[in-house]
């Protein structure tokens, strides 16, 4: 759903969906507003959420607790979320969380999400109990390997529990598709 071509329709979509007897389990969203994001957010089934382009993301917003019944998300992969709403968004999810795939630069210029010196630090005050696997994209971002290679060993150091954490330009791993 691209939320940029008709915002008001696809957020009243959106809101009928999460309101519905309907067990939306999956989304995949282009350009969300911060309303839009917070409407995905109280959908009590879903479990995979694909974010792309989240421009539009008010850079200082955060989620609040998942809402009563709310399982949580399985799957999420993001790409130009905000760092703040992103935190917020991981917080929320922590507890279920198995799989996070973000797009993020290893350091360099080019601020949020484009280079990242402190990934670990960022994931580990988001309290991820349940994520096993990270797949960090590059398209767009900065990427050099020593820089992958200590940005990954960090994480692993930090978050051991999680099994799998590869990059997709120096392991080789594409994102799976939708």
């Amino acid at each position: 759903m691209d939320c940029h071509m008709d915002p008001e329709w696809t957020l009243q979509l959106l809101y009928d969906l999460s309101m519905s007897a309907d067990e939306v389990q999956q989304a995949q969203v282009w350009r969300p507003s911060w309303d839009h994001l917070s409407v995905l957010h109280t959908m009590p089934h879903l479990r995979r959420l694909f974010l792309y382009h989240c421009y539009d993301v008010d850079a200082g917003a955060a989620l609040p607790a998942l809402p009563e019944g709310r399982a949580g998300l399985h799957t999420l992969r993001v790409d130009e979320l905000p760092r703040r709403p992103l935190a917020s968004l991981l917080r929320a999810h922590g507890s279920s969380l198995h799989t996070l795939i973000l797009f993020v630069g290893t350091g360099g210029a080019g601020g949020w999400p484009h280079s990242c010196d402190d990934l670990h630090d960022l994931l580990g005050e988001c309290r991820l109990t349940a994520l096993r696997a990270l797949l960090l994209c590059r398209w767009g971002c900065a990427h050099d390997g020593q820089g992958c290679a200590a940005q990954r060993g960090a994480v692993r150091r930090l978050l051991p529990a999680v099994e799998s954490v590869q990059c997709e330009v120096c392991d080789g791993v594409a994102p799976e598709p939708f």
